[in-house]
């Protein structure tokens, strides 16, 4: 039977004594010098596609793109590099046919928002975050098709404000070790795969805020192989058949619900 369930949850799982944190941090607040800005449009303002705005960045810069089909290899930002889709006036589509991933970021102090990030090829993830730190997702749509949608691994303080991702038979979120992550006004929707969030390694000061999550299949959230994990659901509309929450490996408790 589908559930509907609104709800606030708060979910401590303690191998070890985990202390939240205070709340008193601003997750991806800007220390940085902002630097130029690169143009990038389909028919070529500074430049006509987005690899080589990136080869022409650096530290600091911020590549605003036009709205426009964007068909490219993988995009790795490495140098503290800001995205921005011109989202305002049209769509900014960007898709890879391919094996790799279709954005990673291995930087810290990166701004990734405006863009539809659409895959389309064997990606192991359309959108990819690694050992990197206060970096900002804003407006962001992944629509994956026959891989993984985003996936977060070695981070913290990682800020998610308006997200949506569809996915096929793969999952749309996955995690590992990731510390102090806020992910609001979102929702994340699957068809066919075995859950729509899978956590695992030690996740702690993990939020989710005014959102949804609906899936069609299991469980809507997996915790496995699990060091430990602070996770607050708070006001996420879900949609599941058999349980909202399982719990593969550790122990959870919950301390506070309506």
């Amino acid at each position: 039977m589908r559930r509907y369930l609104p709800c606030l949850l708060a979910l401590m799982l303690m191998t070890t004594l985990i202390t939240p944190s205070s709340g008193e941090e601003e997750i991806g607040a800007p220390t940085r010098t902002e630097g130029n800005i690169l143009y990038v449009s389909e028919t070529g303002s500074t430049w006509s596609n987005i690899p080589d705005a990136i080869d022409n960045a650096t530290s600091g810069d911020t590549i605003m793109i036009a709205p426009g089909n964007y068909s490219s290899g993988f995009l790795l930002l490495k140098d503290s590099i800001n995205i921005i889709g011109n989202h305002t006036q049209g769509e900014v589509n960007i898709t890879h046919i391919g094996s790799e991933a279709i954005i990673g970021i291995s930087s810290d102090w990166s701004n990734i928002s405006g863009l539809n990030i659409i895959g389309e090829g064997t990606h192991l993830f359309a959108l990819m975050c690694s050992a990197s730190n206060n970096v900002t997702f804003r407006n962001i749509v992944i629509r994956s098709l026959v891989s993984d949608g985003l996936f977060l691994r070695d981070c913290f303080d990682i800020n998610i404000e308006g997200m949506e991702i569809s996915s096929g038979p793969h999952h749309p979120m996955e995690m590992h070790d990731v510390d102090r992550m806020i992910m609001k006004n979102f929702s994340i929707d699957t068809i066919g795969s075995r859950y729509s969030v899978g956590i695992s390694g030690g996740c702690y000061d993990i939020t989710y805020l005014n959102g949804s999550i609906s899936m069609n299949e299991e469980f809507s959230i997996v915790f496995r192989t699990l060091d430990g994990l602070d996770l607050t659901i708070d006001t996420v509309d879900t949609i599941y058949q058999d349980g909202l929450i399982k719990m593969e490996m550790g122990e959870v408790e919950i301390f506070d619900s309506i």
